[in-house]
């Protein structure tokens, strides 16, 4: 494996932990490796997931016979947990970011996120990034984003299905300046 994008330690409940970020290959190695960790959550980015085709359908375009990706893909480590950035706005102002861990962990890696949004910001030249939060979701990841830096900025109310049910989407953005003010740039 090439050497990863960024490596960040973080302070999980084991104790230090270095994580390594890198960019996901769409080999079939790691679309298998993808669809077997995804498939383990109802949910996956505010969507049900049912099938492998969902999860193809969510992940990537498949035209000419070639499999492209509907955003920029990063790894944690060996799948432990995935970066997604998609809906690109016009001169790259703003993207959805989307994170998993597949561990279902959260705690000690704020640092990771962080790392993560700062190589984004630097690398794309995005103004802003936005997480939308489906209400469904535990009140631990609304925190978590919350503590990452993210500030909530409003609700789109109705606008998600589950399980036969509807509910609002909290919607979060954070801007460029305060990712690298925090990180000693500006």
């Amino acid at each position: 494996m090439e050497a990863p994008l960024i490596q960040v330690v973080c302070n999980e409940p084991e104790g230090n932990v270095v994580r390594n970020v890198y960019p996901m290959l769409w080999t079939p190695e790691n679309i298998e490796k993808l669809t077997s960790k995804v498939l383990e959550f109802p949910t996956l980015y505010g969507r049900e997931i049912k099938s492998p085709a969902d999860i193809t359908e969510m992940f990537l375009n498949a035209s000419s016979g070639e499999i492209t990706a509907k955003g920029l893909f990063y790894v944690v480590d060996d799948f432990i947990g995935l970066f997604y950035i998609t809906d690109f706005a016009y001169n790259f102002t703003d993207a959805i970011a989307h994170y998993t861990f597949f561990d279902r962990r959260h705690r000690g890696r704020i640092p990771l996120v962080r790392a993560m949004m700062k190589y984004v910001f630097e690398t794309y030249q995005f103004n802003r990034l936005s997480v939308e939060v489906p209400l469904f979701t535990s009140p631990h990841t609304r925190h978590f984003i919350g503590e990452c830096g993210f500030t909530l900025e409003g609700k789109k109310r109705k606008s998600i299905r589950f399980k036969d049910d509807i509910f609002d989407i909290l919607l979060f953005g954070i801007l460029k300046s305060e990712v690298l003010k925090s990180s000693g740039k500006s």
